[in-house]
């Protein structure tokens, strides 16, 4: 709705009235709309409800429905009240307390949502003046300028500050990229007592609802519509992964700016040289054989998401000259939503697949054909790079679940919804669970990996959410496969088992030095091992 903040978009958001914003099909629910919320806005729309009339049944005036803060108010009043009934008369019927208190959870997110649309319909004129106002920061001819000349090469971020005002100079630490609504209902409804009354506490007042609504962050749409145009393929490929937010929700992607795929190129090629001393000497470097050709496996990149296509030209261009001798590929993807083959096939150890062309003249198309296990166990990558990540969908179980995988990196905005699960993806606190309180063990960590975020590389990353005066939406955050060495009765012998059961029947490892500072790399003689940081 807040996208739609032109002149003809305001003109038309004008004219909604309270009454439209909670209007339902008497008939029939919407889908995933709990049968008490639905009750509950049918009988506000029912002309003979008490939004027509008062108890003492005196008509109500049209003014009165038509101004948002009375009807956010009176809306509070009566579902408290509507709520008591609701739940004394099914409780005389045999529901259950835990079914009820459900139903309450549902309810209370349902009519917190039409209390805090009511009061952004309220701010509307506000937020309409902040959006034209944000919408003409840079400078127009140097768009157009931008656009001309980094439609195929990576722009640098100077560019970026002068054509749209987005100075990456100026990013701020810990940015909040959860909506206002959100955070309010963590804190006031996530926590609450189990038990049916529906206090007053629980539904936000007129004034914390203006707050909140005023608070809501709002876009750069000519910079959201450059990143949409230059990553057209893969935003309408990710369009169907957006099935658990508004359809008026925006595919959120990242520049690949030159300054970022610069440092990113370099972090990518010291990543596959610490997994080529993992992985032993059989994978990564191509060595000549007998008639001149390569012995060696290739060495794997799989870059999921958005600007898959065009990282996977970069970072192929790049990393050529940065590991000379070396046969890395950089494959692009975006999952597909079912699979396409037959499972079977993928259990071959021998499964027939195209490897990406190696022509770097033009940006590959990222495959869409593949769902993420299938690629996974077909190009078997040591390290995964996943860009923008689709709202509340997990994909990171797939890449912890491969056994191939020692490292991904997730690049967007972190520890939210916006990007991931808070949950599964972050190891944030999961909605109306644990009373909204974070796990202790993560599934990340639980599943062998350890978290790390990468400041250098976050502070170049800009994206759909980072707006002039509001950057650092986004940044890029690391997870390394953990390993646990086990001492054998050999003094100079390591045996090492990494932190989710694998590596098992292997009793003879090496130890070396690693290229980087001062830092043991436990090597296994049968390709399986780890980086164990020490002093």
């Amino acid at each position: 709705m807040i996208a739609s903040l032109d002149v003809p978009g305001a003109l038309a958001l004008s004219k909604i009235t309270p009454m439209d914003v909670l209007h339902v099909d008497p008939e029939q629910s919407p889908s995933g709309m709990p049968h008490v919320a639905h009750s509950f806005l049918g009988v506000l729309g029912w002309k003979r409800g008490p939004m027509y009339r008062h108890k003492e049944y005196v008509r109500v005036h049209k003014e009165e429905r038509e101004h948002f803060p009375w009807v956010i108010e009176h809306v509070r009043q009566l579902a408290q009240d509507f709520w008591k009934q609701y739940h004394n008369h099914h409780e005389k019927n045999g529901k259950t307390a835990g079914n009820l208190s459900m139903q309450m959870d549902a309810f209370l997110t349902i009519v917190v949502d039409k209390l805090f649309t009511l009061a952004l319909m309220e701010q509307l004129p506000e937020l309409a003046r902040r959006q034209r106002l944000l919408d003409t920061a840079g400078c127009v001819h140097s768009r157009w300028r931008f656009v001309r000349e980094f439609g195929s090469v990576p722009p640098r971020l100077e560019a970026v500050a002068v054509a749209f005002g987005i100075d990456w100079r100026r990013r701020e630490p810990n940015v909040q990229v959860d909506l206002p609504l959100r955070l309010w209902t963590s804190r006031h409804l996530w926590t609450r007592r189990r038990n049916l009354d529906l206090m007053e506490k629980y539904l936000p007042t007129v004034d914390a609802l203006g707050d909140m609504a005023l608070a809501t962050p709002l876009r750069h749409r000519p910079w959201v519509s450059f990143l949409a145009d230059m990553h057209s393929h893969e935003d309408v490929l990710l369009r169907p992964w957006y099935f658990k937010v508004r359809p008026e929700e925006p595919i959120r992607h990242v520049l690949w700016s030159s300054e970022f795929i610069r440092e990113l190129s370099t972090y990518t090629s010291e990543a596959l040289q610490a997994a080529d001393h993992i992985a032993g000497a059989g994978v990564g470097r191509a060595a000549a054989g007998p008639e001149g050709g390569s012995t060696r496996e290739t060495m794997a990149v799989l870059c999921v998401g958005s600007g898959s296509s065009r990282l996977q030209l970069y970072l192929g261009h790049i990393l050529s000259r940065l590991l000379p001798g070396w046969d890395v590929r950089v494959v692009s993807m975006v999952p597909a939503k079912e699979s396409k083959r037959d499972a079977r096939l993928f259990d071959e150890e021998t499964t027939a697949f195209s490897w990406p062309s190696a022509d770097l003249s033009q940006p590959p198309l990222a495959r869409d054909d593949l769902t993420l296990w299938e690629a996974l166990r077909l190009y078997r990558p040591r390290l995964v790079l996943c860009t923008a990540m689709p709202p509340r969908v997990d994909w990171s179980k797939h890449f912890r679940e491969s056994r191939s995988v020692l490292e991904y990196l997730l690049i967007g905005p972190t520890d939210s919804d916006r990007s991931g699960d808070a949950n599964l993806t972050w190891g944030r606190a999961a909605a109306w669970r644990n009373k909204g309180q974070a796990p202790r063990s993560p599934d990340y960590v639980r599943d062998g990996f350890m978290r790390r975020d990468l400041p250098k590389l976050s502070a170049l990353v800009l994206g759909t959410d980072d707006v002039p005066g509001r950057v650092g939406a986004n940044a890029v955050t690391s997870f390394r496969r953990l390993m646990q060495p086990k001492l054998t009765g050999a003094p100079d012998r390591i045996a090492i088992e990494d932190a989710s059961g694998g590596c098992t029947g292997h009793a003879s490892y090496s130890v070396r030095r690693c290229h980087q500072g001062g830092s043991l790399w436990h090597h296994c003689q049968n390709g399986h091992g780890a980086c164990r940081t020490s002093s």
